[in-house]
């Protein structure tokens, strides 16, 4: 072998372990972040489009894995689904782009409509692509970063604004930064490709745009206005919503923003704006001109309504849209299913016990039951139970809980007020050899927490096993555990030795990881301020049950809890 070859092979190897001590791990979602596409609902049918692949974050894949990093795709799609549309499935994509022999099974995660956050947490990810802003919104002030797919598509020259009301009726104006530092709504251009989405792609843009300026999450969004804007010469649709908000004058997160287009934000009612107005953008003057004139801006009850229509369609595309049945409604010859809403209660539900109704009205009815003597009288019970979430704490190695009783009871406690502000009733449980907290092969608990040696010695800790979700904290060799598993920061790894007060830490991770859990369980976030809401909303219903004299039960069940905003079209995520 010639002195060239060899220096060839060792600049070879060389290369090689530094690529290795290099290794970072990147994790991209898949609808509308490589394959983009969506759900048009205009027609007839449901009709799922397929736009086009993102090449952008394809070569970025492909990067990665020359680079020798490791590159994982999770998805929030529902796996059991994918085998009944071959040619809409993520592996098919994934050939059709010559990928399929790196995403193995091992490196391709379905969340099945659940959050990715635990996932991301569990491979220990760096950075993230998804264009799920709730995904975004999860990762704020976290360990991983989250860039957006959509960055290297063209903006259009449609543009969509947002009038957000807080609970007290009070709207967020923003600073801009440019000359002149003028006030304005939140919102921007809307990008060419989410145009193309219709009939909610304009609305989803400007719920994308609003969350990069300020971190806000927006439940829905009412159409106020639409006017022709001039600027330099080239003309601009201006689109302008408004939403509101449940909690008061919330945080705004200018810090968030990757081109600083905000340096100020201010909450105001429409009396105080109007001193601001000198130093406003059109958007914000027609908003204000608009709103003024206007006897009432929402309804009573307009937001819950709207914010439910808007998770309705999604929910029945993904019940009874996308079934085993492939033709759609019960075999050959049958139609698909309507899509549009369906109804929440009896007509005259909404009504009941404010006199909007006559008394006639009942006595007719009445009248007309009488008459079919045949019909039986049927009384029907119906009592709706909201089950409260328990949780086990596994305690470490009651040897060292001896050597350590102040900084262990502490750290087990703070735990156990984490999951009772939650709404979790909590039990401990001491480590004891091939155990399970509760009966014997029972779902007792939903959530297992086990610390240290409590986490190795549970028999059955997997998720759906015996509980539906299992974390373990101060797990030597975290990754490769069959469940969640972080270790104390700096802790020691190996077996039996403990690092004093770092083994009893509550790290920013470990919270974080309980966070996603606990929204995975609950099925939304929940906040005191949503406690607070739903302590007033039970009030009012206990007062309406006093006065009404007749009660009519109906009821619309939200089957699925999926997202509301940011969707991924048709792909199903």
């Amino acid at each position: 072998m010639t002195r060239e070859a060899k220096g060839v092979i060792i600049y070879y190897n060389i290369f090689i372990i530094g690529c290795q001590l290099k290794m970072k791990i990147i994790t991209f979602d898949f609808d509308n972040t490589m394959a983009m596409s969506y759900m048009d609902t205009t027609g007839d049918k449901p009709n799922p489009v397929f736009q086009e692949y993102n090449y952008k974050i394809i070569d970025e894949i492909k990067k990665n894995i020359e680079e020798g990093n490791e590159v994982y795709l999770v998805t929030s799609r529902k796996e059991s689904l994918e085998k009944y549309f071959p040619k809409l499935s993520i592996p098919f994509h994934l050939k059709q782009l010559g990928l399929d022999e790196y995403f193995l099974p091992d490196r391709l995660f379905y969340t099945n409509a659940g959050s990715k956050y635990p996932i991301l947490l569990k491979l220990g990810t760096e950075l993230h692509y998804d264009d799920d802003i709730e995904e975004h919104s999860d990762a704020l002030d976290n360990e991983y970063q989250v860039k957006q797919p959509l960055d290297g598509f063209p903006d259009s020259d449609i543009v969509g604004k947002v009038g957000i009301f807080d609970s007290k009726g009070n709207i967020l104006i923003l600073q801009r930064s440019d000359e002149g530092h003028y006030w304005d709504l939140p919102g921007g251009h809307i990008k060419h490709i989410e145009v193309a989405r219709v009939p909610n792609g304009v609305k989803d843009g400007t719920e994308r745009e609003v969350f990069e300026e300020t971190g806000l999450l927006l439940p829905f969004l009412k159409d106020l206005m639409v006017y022709d804007f001039n600027y330099r010469g080239k003309s601009h649709e201006i689109n302008i919503y408004i939403t509101q908000l449940d909690s008061e004058k919330p945080y705004v997160r200018l810090d968030i923003q990757d081109h600083i287009e905000n340096i100020d934000y201010k909450w105001l009612s429409m009396e105080e704006i109007e001193q601001y107005l000198i130093k406003s953008t059109t958007n914000l003057r027609k908003m204000h001109s608009e709103l003024s004139v206007m006897k009432q801006i929402f309804e009573t009850n307009e937001p819950y309504q709207l914010k439910m229509k808007k998770k309705h369609l999604k929910g029945k595309k993904n019940m009874v849209g996308f079934g085993k049945n492939k033709n759609f409604g019960g075999g050959k010859g049958h139609s698909r299913p309507e899509m549009s809403r369906s109804k929440s209660a009896p007509p005259m539900a909404e009504t009941i016990g404010d006199g909007a109704w006559p008394k006639k009205f009942f006595k007719e009815r009445k009248l007309e039951e009488n008459d079919e003597k045949s019909k039986k009288k049927v009384k029907i019970k119906v009592k709706i139970t909201k089950k409260q979430l328990k949780a086990a704490i596994i305690k470490g190695n009651p040897e060292h809980l001896k050597k350590n009783p102040d900084i262990s009871k502490k750290f087990y406690n703070e735990i156990a007020q984490m999951l009772k502000n939650q709404g979790f009733l909590v039990d401990f449980h001491e480590s004891e050899a091939y155990s399970w907290p509760g009966k014997p092969k029972k779902m007792v608990y939903d959530l297992w927490i086990g610390h240290s040696l409590g986490s190795d010695r549970l028999e059955g800790a997997v998720e759906d096993g015996y509980t539906r979700k299992v974390i373990g904290f101060g797990v030597p060799d975290p990754k490769n555990q069959p469940f969640l598993a972080i270790n104390h920061p700096n802790d020691d790894p190996k077996v039996g030795k403990v690092s004093g007060d770092e083994h009893y830490s509550l790290s920013s991770n470990m919270k974080a990881a309980l966070k996603g859990i606990f929204d995975d369980l609950k099925g939304s976030k929940l906040d005191e301020k949503r406690k607070k809401r739903k302590k007033r909303a039970k009030k009012r219903q206990k007062s309406r049950k006093n006065k009404a004299k007749s009660v009519y039960l109906g009821g619309y069940f939200n089957l699925y809890d999926g997202d509301s905003g940011g969707g991924d079209g048709g792909g199903g995520e």
